[in-house]
């Protein structure tokens, strides 16, 4: 009781105190809970839109109907998909004109799941469709409907849009998650002069662990390569995953850092709290000695007291992460990945900052009770 009623005798110096634990700790788990919603949006993103397992670019061009059997050769391979992908150069409907990358995929892919914003895939479009970015269309103000014309190498062709997909679209990151605009592998052959011609595989296993994508690669590497196909470059998702990971890691690391020091900050400032409270009632404590109270009695006020203040703190910094974690969800989605994330909570950072929160509160404290308790009944009741 004493515990309780001590920390709110100031009313203004435990406003302060609480401030600033509790944006600690609301920063600490909005943090956590934006690193969960990117790993959720990523998940979404490129693990469930790319179904694949690796991707195979060759030195040359290749024929398709040749690599295709020989990777699904491989006891581990599902499945096999020949892509194109090219260069090109777009005019839009106001005349601009952008560059830009066009990938040629099977219309039946299996390995690629659109998440269309506007319109119909290519396997429900005409033979001359095209799939833009919906961010990228909007920016450059074409739509469903609109006729666009392509120059890819030296042949230009006259393209309609049937679709307008949201995709993986992450700053810095042009190797594997640059905007693309999609046709079908039919269309850009056809176009280009080149039958069954590919550089690139889009390769399924029939396991997806990161240990098990990389072996499996590597063996389908000496397989194409013992054929005369030489590979330039492969990536597993396991592989990508881990580059998204590392653009926003150090972001996330040093927000944590952040809360961190904001929590020490507030740390230090319930010490003092705590070393002006005992100041303040040295005759109390005099009193109490006088009465009984031995040195566990005053340690276990003081600390009592402490933990009063940290848990307040806790009940605010759990309101106040839910905010927190949004807003920093939205801003950081919007800087890295041109969307806000999906949000999720991480739950476990409830349990992480009360720990936290409690060996603060305990070190506050440690200090101020021991000081408190080495009082001499003389000393407090002498003090003016």
């Amino acid at each position: 009781m004493l515990a309780l009623r001590n920390s709110v005798r100031a009313p203004e110096r435990l406003l302060l105190t609480l401030l600033t634990l509790m944006l600690g700790g609301a920063l600490f788990m909005g943090v956590l809970a934006t690193a969960r919603s990117f790993d959720r949006t990523l998940d979404r993103l490129l693990t469930q839109q790319n179904a694949m397992d690796s991707l195979l670019v060759f030195e040359d061009v290749e024929r398709a109907g040749r690599v295709v059997p020989l990777a699904e050769s491989h006891p581990d391979v599902t499945a096999a998909e020949a892509w194109y992908s090219e260069k090109a150069g777009m005019t839009l409907p106001d005349g601009s004109e952008l560059e830009m990358s066009v990938l040629g995929v099977p219309q039946d892919t299996a390995f690629y799941r659109p998440d269309l914003a506007d319109g119909v895939w290519l396997s429900h479009g005409a033979p001359d469709g095209i799939v833009l970015n919906v961010d990228w269309a909007a920016a450059a103000g074409v739509g469903v409907g609109d006729s666009v014309t392509l120059t890819l190498g030296d042949v230009e062709s006259t393209w309609q849009v049937v679709g307008l997909n949201r995709e993986l679209s992450m700053a810095g990151a042009q190797d594997f998650a640059a905007v693309h605009s999609y046709v079908s592998f039919g269309a850009i052959s056809r176009v280009l002069g080149r039958v069954d011609r590919t550089q690139s595989l889009r390769v399924g296993y029939t396991v997806h662990d990161a240990a098990s994508q990389a072996r499996i690669t590597d063996e389908l590497v000496d397989l194409l390569e013992s054929e005369g196909v030489s590979v330039f470059s492969v990536q597993t998702i396991a592989q990508i995953e881990q580059r998204a990971d590392n653009l926003y890691s150090i972001l996330i690391t040093v927000l944590l850092v952040m809360s961190l020091l904001m929590a020490v900050v507030g740390g230090l400032g319930l010490m003092g709290m705590m070393a002006i409270n005992v100041m303040e009632r040295r005759k109390e404590i005099g009193v109490m000695r006088a009465i009984g109270a031995g040195d566990v009695a005053v340690l276990q006020i003081f600390w009592g007291e402490s933990m009063v203040v940290a848990l307040l703190s806790y009940v605010l910094a759990v309101v106040g992460s839910v905010p927190i974690g949004r807003f920093m969800s939205r801003a950081i989605g919007l800087s890295f990945l041109k969307m806000p994330l999906d949000f999720a909570y991480a739950w476990p950072s409830l349990w992480l900052w009360l720990a936290i929160i409690a060996v603060i509160g305990t070190v506050a404290s440690i200090l101020p009770a021991w000081s408190a308790a080495r009082l001499s009944v003389r000393e407090s009741l002498s003090y003016e």
